[in-house]
């Protein structure tokens, strides 16, 4: 069931958005509509082409990896399915009862922006309508106020969404974080678990911590590199060319 999201207008002149071909921005802006309260969608190319490009002579199966490839959403399977996640969805989409269709691994948690104490409530069938909005007067942040719209920035965005996480243990922290970097860089959740070991035994947790971070801050284009040369160097590496612009549009940065 297509859902109510938010659109920050900013999307439109970012860098990476705008490389994305016409059809694969709308594809987007659509799996948005389709993904459930945590980000999550069915990975059905044909599905997918009827709901939200059904009038376009488009090849969906070309689009989704260009969508892969640009880092807006990655695939994963579970029990003989496949399902897309998208990239910091829950930043920036923050319904008010959350509804869960599918099932979410752990190690991708981080990479739909969700915090760990966020727990989504199965989504009953059919939904109810009253579930699709806002059920007090509080404003979300890109709703219009009193003819105006409120602009809060990607940062002020992510400062609340920080202030809401409780502190966590560093282990759990170093995994957590590491894994939604190095299974969004397309490793097996299983060999990103054992290279965290392996790097927290030989660099420990404070260094780990500080190449996570790094690599979260510059958006490094190939994680797994990016942080075994933090860690080798024993500082972050700024400016690096893996740098990569964030997005202030729901599902970015």
């Amino acid at each position: 069931m297509s859902r109510i999201r938010s659109l920050h207008p900013s999307l439109f002149t970012d860098e990476r958005y705008m490389a994305l071909s016409f059809p694969a921005r709308e594809l987007l802006k659509g799996i948005w509509c389709e993904a459930d309260d945590q980000g999550l969608f069915e990975w059905k190319p044909l599905t997918l082409k009827a709901r939200i490009l059904p009038a376009d002579a488009v090849d969906m199966v070309a689009l989704l990896e260009e969508l892969v490839n640009g880092q807006f959403v990655t695939k994963f399977d579970h029990e003989d399915k496949s399902y897309g996640a998208v990239r910091n969805f829950r930043k920036f989409q923050r319904p008010k009862k959350p509804n869960s269709v599918f099932f979410i691994p752990p190690e991708l948690r981080l990479y739909v922006g969700l915090n760990s104490d966020d727990v989504a409530v199965p989504e009953p069938h059919p939904s109810p309508v009253p579930h699709q909005f806002p059920t007090s007067g509080e404003n979300s942040p890109q709703m219009e106020d009193e003819g105006g719209r409120k602009e809060d920035s990607v940062s002020s965005l992510r400062s609340e969404t920080a202030a809401d996480e409780p502190p966590d243990d560093p282990v759990k922290q170093i995994f957590d974080r590491g894994l939604a970097l190095y299974v969004a860089a397309g490793m097996a959740a299983g060999n990103a678990r054992k290279l965290i070991g392996k790097q927290r035994q030989e660099f420990g947790n404070t260094a780990m911590l500080a190449a996570i971070g790094a690599c979260e801050t510059e958006m490094a284009s190939d994680p797994v590199s990016f942080i075994a040369a933090c860690l080798v160097r024993g500082s972050p590496i700024r400016g690096s060319p893996s740098k990569v612009r964030s997005f202030g549009a729901p599902g970015f940065a």
